[in-house]
């Protein structure tokens, strides 16, 4: 209850056009804004000891700073697309309708929660759309009688695994830069029609292998996505379909 009542204190605080603080001062209930000598302008301010932002950085700014960084982290393809309902669900459920899931039952129990990011993530306003290519040298020929193990379980650890550390990475570098927000990171596990929010992020676009394309990364990737309640800068959606009469992804 103390700490709600010190919230609303410092939200108070943040409404203040004027606030500025002296350098390493913490603007906490007890404590006034400093006067008697010149003050200096400040983004941030503490409460109970973390930081709260107290001017908004641009969407342009925070979503550009958070792309580099998904880089950074081992995404070759990043792209930002709002939390809407999406496009593919009527396909989606006809796919279910058919019986297509088979013993995965998860899928239709859930169903209903593919139907917009916010049963996912509540408040959700924005989706990060993540690609991390799995491409790598090319198979040893297999003999008479072998099998092949696909390339995306080639690594030395679970994919999801891998991911998720670099996504909660993501997280903790998002929330640095803006305190208050929400988020969070799935990899194939949550009700999420990744592959329809990464057309829709500007990645790419779902080939005759049904499978997200990508014009330079092929569709040899991993997706995943990053989930917050922050309003960002949102990619154009890739609305073309570069197949034409190519069988590549099939043959």
């Amino acid at each position: 209850m103390r700490d709600m009542i010190y919230l609303e204190v410092v939200l108070e605080y943040l409404s203040m056009k004027s606030l500025c603080l002296h350098p390493n001062q913490s603007c906490l209930p007890d404590q006034s804004i400093a006067t008697g000598s010149t003050p200096i302008d400040c983004d941030i301010v503490l409460f109970r000891g973390r930081p709260i932002r107290t001017t908004a950085m641009s969407d342009t700014s925070l979503t550009q700073t958070v792309k580099n960084e998904a880089r950074r982290k081992g995404f070759q393809l990043v792209g930002v697309c709002p939390a809407v309902e999406p496009s593919g669900l009527e396909h989606f459920r006809s796919w279910l309708q058919s019986g297509y899931a088979g013993e995965m039952r998860y899928l239709p129990d859930r169903s209903e929660a593919y139907t917009h990011p916010d049963h996912v993530l509540d408040g959700c306003r924005s989706l990060i759309m993540l690609g991390m290519n799995y491409s790598n040298v090319s198979p040893s020929p297999t003999a008479t009688g072998q099998g092949r193990i696909s390339r995306y379980a080639w690594g030395p650890a679970d994919y999801h695994d891998h991911i998720r550390e670099r996504l909660n990475e993501l997280a903790e570098f998002l929330q640095h830069r803006e305190p208050l927000a929400v988020v969070r990171g799935v990899v194939d596990t949550a009700p999420l029609l990744e592959r329809e929010f990464a057309q829709l992020a500007g990645l790419g676009w779902i080939g005759k292998n049904t499978l997200l394309i990508n014009r330079q990364q092929g569709s040899w990737f991993f997706l995943a996505a990053l989930l917050t309640n922050l309003q960002l800068e949102y990619d154009s959606p890739h609305t073309a379909n570069h197949c034409g009469t190519c069988r590549a992804c099939l043959d």
